[in-house]
């Protein structure tokens, strides 16, 4: 499948941390990647510093985050960093809510036993909450929320979108304020024919958005004029649970499914004439299709560092490390400047 690698490529485990059930998503934050937040089976989020815990946990070690995060009344998917304001963490539910923490608003614990002591190993000795409330939190779909997405390319980070099973996008200023009344900038009613399962904002152009939902479909749409959908990729046979731009160019994309593959597209292929065998493997711009899993997939990431290496993982806990193949790598890329607008 994809040929790096190959069967014997073998994933070393470099450390164990204990956690509390099921992990629905993982993110590290961007600024500093020892930093994890995890989305649970709970209502609760949690954040582990992982260089405060040892490679390998003792069979008595119990799951105790370095900072839990409450706000969610339920379980949910949805989970980012910001990528312009560090310490900000977006979340979404199946209570209908999206939360926003900052994990930096994180205070020292006094401590009462010597509060006149300023020497280094009374400040070695600092604790702090374990526990924040959220700074933000914003409800306005009417069913659950599946996903969030910061936007990425200009701005200052104040901007991110969301999807639910109500079928609708929207998009959010926390400049906005917090509460109850706070509205969404717009919203985009039926966006899909079934629940919307994933969004996320490109990272080379500030206006583009990509979504996926449960009607198979991964749908381009610019956040100027979201009443008419930029393009729709149609090419899964089962519902889309991810979708992820490229962080290498700004025409491809890849998306994840039920139909246990992952689909790598080409924007710039789009409307390219084909021969009738070409048609048969899907439209012009799909180029590349991951077969190598037996489950559903439920989610992937590109790799920063190695052009076209993606990482995915199954409901049944398997990890793929894989490629385009080479015979796909040698084309020309000549789409580095293309204009979507």
């Amino acid at each position: 499948y994809g040929g790096f690698g190959g069967a014997a490529g073998k994933f070393e485990i470099v450390q164990r941390i204990p956690h509390n059930g099921e992990i629905n998503r993982a993110r590290h934050m961007p600024q500093n990647p020892n930093i994890i937040a995890t989305k649970t089976k709970h209502a609760t989020v949690n954040v582990f510093d992982r260089t405060k815990y040892p490679s390998k946990p003792s069979k008595a070690d119990t799951c105790k985050p370095t900072l839990t995060l409450t706000g969610h009344e339920k379980e949910g998917y949805g989970l980012e960093w910001n990528r312009c304001k560090e310490g900000y963490l977006l979340s979404s539910g199946d209570d209908k809510l999206i939360c926003v923490w900052d994990i930096k608003q994180v205070k020292a614990i006094a401590n009462n036993n010597n509060s006149n002591d300023t020497s280094s190993s009374s400040r070695k000795r600092v604790k702090y909450q374990k526990e924040i409330k959220p700074l933000m939190q914003f409800r306005k779909h009417e069913d659950r929320v599946e996903d969030i997405s910061w936007h990425k390319k200009g701005g200052n980070g104040d901007l991110f979108a969301s999807v639910g099973d109500d079928k609708c996008i929207m998009l959010w200023d926390i400049r906005s304020g917090n509460g109850s009344s706070t509205k969404p900038v717009l919203i985009k009613k039926q966006a899909h024919k079934a629940e919307i399962n994933c969004v996320d904002f490109s990272p080379f152009n500030e206006h583009l958005l990509i979504t996926g939902g449960n009607d198979h479909h991964v749908a381009l749409w610019d956040k100027r004029n979201v009443n008419h959908k930029l393009h729709q990729m149609e090419a899964h046979t089962d519902a889309v649970y991810q979708v992820q731009w490229s962080p290498h160019s700004e025409v491809h994309l890849a998306s994840a499914s039920s139909d246990r593959k992952v689909m790598i597209w080409d924007l710039s292929q789009i409307g390219h004439e084909q021969t009738s065998e070409d048609a048969e493997d899907g439209p012009p711009e799909l180029i590349f299709v991951h077969s190598g899993h037996t489950d559903k997939v439920t989610d992937f990431s590109w790799n920063p560092n190695d052009p076209w290496v993606v990482a995915s993982v199954a409901d049944n806990n398997i990890i793929q490390c894989w490629q385009m193949t080479e015979e796909l790598l040698t084309f020309e890329d000549c789409t580095q400047h293309v204009q979507l607008e």
